[in-house]
């Protein structure tokens, strides 16, 4: 909403940051200093929110192209220096990870529940065709070798 006021009346070539005369502003660090003291975030520099916008571009899915594009970064290593990982980031990743994990366990659970059920339909032979066998003991039970012939 801020850009979007900021640029209400401008042309792409234009300034962004302009005076209510159109004269261009050359130096906003002492308003700058007086409106973080008051937000009560002093210190804060104009220039992390340029850190926080390629941060939650990449983190709503936008494609690093697009956000270096959009950020102004001309190469991948000057973007990957705003690219920064949180602690955050490493908490979503264990989470992530731990989700996949157990989600893998669910289906070998599955994989194993199918076998077994077809290992009763098959009560002459008391032993499971070669396909399901590679199902269970190749692939953990992902199922990912589930091709081999029987």
């Amino acid at each position: 909403m801020l850009l979007t006021e900021l640029r209400r009346g401008k042309q792409p070539e234009d300034y962004l940051f302009t005076r209510e005369n159109g004269e261009v502003v050359k130096d906003f660090r002492g308003a700058w200093d007086a409106l973080t003291e008051a937000a009560g975030v002093p210190g804060l520099l104009f220039h992390d929110f340029r850190h926080s916008s390629v941060r939650n571009m990449i983190r709503r899915g936008v494609p690093q192209k697009t956000a270096r594009t959009v950020s102004g970064h001309k190469t991948d290593s000057v973007f990957e220096r705003y690219n920064i990982v949180s602690e955050d980031d490493i908490r979503d990743a264990a989470r992530r990870i731990e989700e996949g994990a157990q989600g893998r366990s669910r289906e070998r659970n599955s994989h194993l529940h199918q076998i077994r059920a077809m290992k009763e339909l098959h009560p002459k032979t008391g032993s499971l065709h070669n396909q399901e066998v590679a199902v269970l003991s190749r692939s953990g039970g992902t199922g990912r070798r589930s091709r081999l012939k029987n």
